[in-house]
C-alpha cells in the first residue's frame, strides 16, 4: 500500500511542478498583448467609423478637387 501511495505522491508532485512551470512561462505573453491591442484598435475603429468615413471622404474630395489644377 505504501508503494502505491508513494508513486501517487510522486506523480502528483510531477504534475504540480509541470503546471507551475507552464503557469510561470511568459513565452506567449507578447502574442496575447498584441491581440489585446488589435482588439482595442478594432473596437475604436467600429465606434468612430462614421467620423473616420467623414474625414476620409473630405480628404478624397480635396484630392479630386486639386487633380485638375495639377
Amino acid at each position: 500500500m505504501n508503494k502505491i501511495y508513494f508513486k501517487g505522491l510522486v506523480w502528483f508532485n510531477n504534475v504540480k511542478e509541470s503546471l507551475r512551470e507552464k503557469w510561470n512561462d511568459e513565452e506567449g505573453a507578447g502574442v496575447i498583448e498584441l491581440a489585446i491591442i488589435v482588439l482595442i484598435l478594432v473596437g475604436l475603429a467600429i465606434v468612430f467609423k462614421d467620423k473616420i468615413d467623414e474625414i476620409l471622404n473630405k480628404i478624397i474630395q480635396n484630392i479630386d478637387d486639386k487633380i485638375p489644377t495639377f
